[in-house]
């Protein structure tokens, strides 16, 4: 009984200084001690290493970036800010924003810049505790771009949806007609290099998710239903 309650007075010390370990999330290791010292027992657990096991990662502590590329007109905005209201606790970026230039130019500069730019951003979200999901969508036709991004971010203890969102041509001709209509885009040349930039993406290693046919909510619902790749180390 004795060494029970010393036992039950460490856990005390340990629950009252250490809010934030959960035992079963941990491997340790066996603490000898001698006569029942329970200062030396916490001094034992203070000093103890406490690792963490890649499949225990607690709800609170895990977060999710989805990662949703695609070509212009596809959708992407239009879904990421729908999906937003759908999460809780969740930002969203999209990669337009950083680089939102007149005249636009594209450039090797530029680009590279806007990379800079979205990932020193997405950074800042994913080690915010405000936040638990993250949204960032771009045009990321290319496999480089996408590496180039995710090679930048700290993705510890994040699982990730990586999507390109893709539709069949005639899906894909009403929606830029619609952002045309309305103004949100205001150059003709977009079904040109939209339906150029189309095939691109069903070479990249992401999951596909084909959006033809799909309301802004209901490509927002499916994106949530994805599964996500396992929590980075």
């Amino acid at each position: 009984l004795q060494n029970i309650y010393n036992i039950l007075l460490v856990l005390q010390v340990i629950a009252k200084t250490r809010p934030n370990i959960s035992i079963k999330n941990y491997k340790t290791k066996s603490i000898n001690y001698k006569n029942g010292n329970v200062a030396a027992v916490c001094a034992a657990v203070f000093s103890a290493p406490f690792t963490r096991t890649p499949a225990m990662f607690r709800k609170a502590d895990m977060k999710t970036l989805y990662f949703i590329g695609g070509p212009m007109g596809v959708g992407k905005t239009a879904a990421c800010k729908i999906l937003k209201t759908m999460l809780d606790k969740c930002v969203f970026l999209d990669g337009d924003w950083c680089w939102d230039m007149h005249p636009f130019q594209l450039t090797e500069e530029t680009k590279s810049v806007a990379i800079e730019n979205a990932a020193f951003m997405l950074n800042n979200f994913l080690h915010c505790s405000a936040y638990e999901n993250v949204v960032f969508c771009w045009v990321m036709q290319y496999q480089s771009t996408i590496d180039a991004l995710l090679s930048r971010l700290d993705l510890n203890g994040c699982a990730v949806k990586n999507v390109s969102l893709v539709c069949d041509a005639s899906s894909l001709k009403a929606r830029l007609q619609k952002d045309l209509d309305s103004g949100v885009r205001g150059c003709k040349d977009i079904f040109e290099k939209s339906f150029a930039r189309l095939p691109l993406y069903y070479e990249l290693n992401t999951a596909k998710l084909d959006t033809s046919g799909m309301s802004s909510v209901q490509v927002a619902q499916a994106l949530l239903d994805m599964p996500t790749s396992s929590p980075q180390k």
